[in-house]
């Protein structure tokens, strides 16, 4: 009979060497698993265990040309959409900055028709933040214009 170190750290057992190969069999244990003869107080490591040397070679290994067959996807960093945001931001924080928003605006724009023409890359939401953002920066410029311009017809108005 048999303890064990479970993954969790609890301790097991006592456990029969059969239970020990069904664990090993459903991956339960691995060859760093401390086990230890009930009778003693030493742990050792399962792979010091010859006993169960050959319940290892039926754990079945994924294929090695299993990976090659479905290649990991990378996702690509949308640089426009990081720009446009990075500019929109900018335009919001620095009032009057007018130039600003609409490169925001623009990059933001040409990062979203990127993220949309390729799944690989990432910052579809960058860009629409960007984009959001942008318009409402140049809005408020717009908007300031506009007033500053209405303030000053009227003061010229009232003075007459």
């Amino acid at each position: 009979m048999y303890r064990i170190i479970g993954g969790d750290g609890k301790e097991y057992g006592p456990v029969s060497a059969d239970e020990v190969r069904r664990w090993i069999g459903e991956r339960r244990l691995q060859l760093s698993s401390l086990i230890r003869v009930e009778d003693t107080a030493e742990w050792k490591p399962l792979s010091l265990f010859p006993e169960f040397s050959s319940a290892f070679a039926f754990v079945s290994a994924p294929a090695p040309f299993a990976m090659a067959a479905t290649p990991m996807r990378t996702q690509q960093s949308n640089g426009m959409a990081t720009t446009g945001l990075v500019f929109s931001c900018f335009a919001l924080v620095c009032c009057g900055c007018s130039p600003a928003a609409i490169l925001g605006i623009v990059f933001s724009y040409i990062g979203l028709s990127q993220a949309n023409r390729d799944p690989e890359q990432v910052g579809k939401p960058l860009a629409i933040a960007g984009l959001v953002i942008g318009i409402v920066a140049l809005l408020g410029n717009i908007a300031a214009v506009l007033f500053g311009v209405f303030s000053g017809v009227m003061e010229e108005v009232l003075k007459h």
